[in-house]
């Protein structure tokens, strides 16, 4: 499972490879991932990295110049 990282002013700082968490994967029959610090779920919107950068406002991405 992939998650998305960013750094402490928000801005996307590349895609991170999620570990599986042992237990709650053993308790629930079913594969739970661990999402570490400074990273969501959500895939950044398309966005040109020569001119703009994804930023993280704690909800959603946004696209900035």
């Amino acid at each position: 499972m992939q998650a998305y990282s960013y750094d402490n002013e928000g801005r996307y700082t590349g895609p991170y490879e999620c570990q599986l968490d042992p237990m709650a994967t053993k308790r629930t029959g079913k594969a739970v991932y661990l999402l570490p610090a400074d990273a969501t779920w959500t895939a950044p919107p398309e966005y040109d990295p020569e001119t703009e950068r994804a930023v993280w406002n704690g909800e959603s991405w946004t696209v900035e110049e």
